[in-house]
């Protein structure tokens, strides 16, 4: 199961918080957790909290949104949420006005949501900095090799009995996306004593829904869904620059409700 909360924040009047403090939100999350947890999910290669924080102009709010993306974590961080009151940073303290929980999701929900879904073209939303690194440096346009890679490790590691390994099913999913549109802008962002390159706004993307690349059951073990990664460099990683930008959160945050 996986699971969204957003924190709708309120910072004292005139203080502006940036979308670098992500970072400093997250730190405060790992503090609130028993040291063994936060030990476990430092060592996870693919790590089950995906962040991100931004202000609507339109609704004139902070929001912090926390994508949980395995049952164990969820069952860890969703109450400790879902009851804080204020959050307390080294600089100030941010009061917590409202705090919105999305329903849990299954693996089974989300393919049966994908196998009726008659759309091919859907948007992505980049709210925060966004990059890819590869073969040493930063890629600043959301490439479709990169956004498959991408979502393709953030799935495995939410759900390793839909497992998707197959190299042909992937890269037929792959020839099949486009990047047919887009609004984007570069910009840098600050992680430490670094300002990683990196772009945020909107892109279209068309392409084949594969419904059949999915079991409609789970198997005995992940390596029996035959749905491998397409072969790609291995100095390929998609890089967030906060824990925020994970396009999993983006995709999360764009899917309607699913329901049994």
């Amino acid at each position: 199961m996986i699971q969204q909360l957003q924190l709708v924040l309120a910072p004292p009047t005139g203080v502006r918080v940036p979308q670098a403090w992500a970072y400093r939100l997250y730190g405060w999350l790992m503090a609130q957790l028993p040291a063994d947890v936060g030990d476990a999910l430092h060592l996870q290669g693919e790590h089950p909290i995906a962040h991100f924080l931004h202000f609507s102009p339109e609704k004139q709010t902070l929001v912090w949104t926390v994508n949980l993306l395995n049952e164990t974590v969820r069952q860890s961080v969703s109450p400790l949420l879902t009851s804080v009151k204020e959050i307390s940073l080294y600089e100030l303290t941010l009061p917590v006005t409202e705090v919105r929980v999305s329903p849990a999701v299954s693996a089974a929900e989300l393919i049966r949501f994908g196998r009726s879904y008659g759309e091919n073209r859907a948007k992505l939303v980049f709210l925060s900095p966004c990059a890819f690194k590869q073969s040493g440096r930063y890629a600043i346009f959301p490439q479709e090799t990169l956004l498959l890679q991408s979502l393709t490790a953030h799935w495995n590691a939410a759900f390793p009995e839909y497992a998707l390994t197959d190299d042909d099913a992937l890269l037929a999913l792959q020839q099949g996306l486009h990047i047919v549109d887009y609004n984007l802008r570069t910009t840098r962002y600050p992680l430490k004593e670094t300002r990683i390159p990196s772009f945020q706004g909107s892109a279209a993307s068309s392409g084949t829904v594969m419904g059949s690349m999915f079991p409609t059951r789970p198997q005995p073990s992940a390596k029996a869904v035959r749905c491998r990664m397409p072969k790609m460099s291995a100095s390929t990683s998609f890089t967030p620059p906060s824990a925020a930008s994970r396009l999993v959160c983006i995709q999360m945050a764009e899917m309607p409700a699913c329901t049994s």
